[in-house]
């Protein structure tokens, strides 16, 4: 998606890092546990959430649109429309 919306390979490369590396820590009782690597996904909290699911939306508002466009979607109604 990134690449489709023009980002710079560079830029592509750090959100690809970011995302593959991250490592989490868990405190226990006070005691802080054993790192792990998180395996999808990212942390609850961390700050590229909100950026990549804007993303994200973006891209998906844009090939709904397109559908939209070519007639291969179409809205719903429901109750009367008189």
């Amino acid at each position: 998606m990134l690449h489709t919306m023009s980002f710079c390979r560079k830029w592509i490369e750090w959100m690809l890092c970011c995302l593959q590396t991250s490592s989490i820590y868990v405190l226990a009782n006070g005691s802080l546990m054993e790192e792990f690597a998180a395996q999808k996904g990212l942390c609850q909290g961390d700050s590229l959430a909100p950026f990549l699911f804007l993303v994200v939306a973006d891209g998906l508002i844009g090939l709904i649109r397109e559908e939209e466009d070519i007639n291969l979607l179409s809205g719903m109604q429901f109750g009367d429309t008189n």
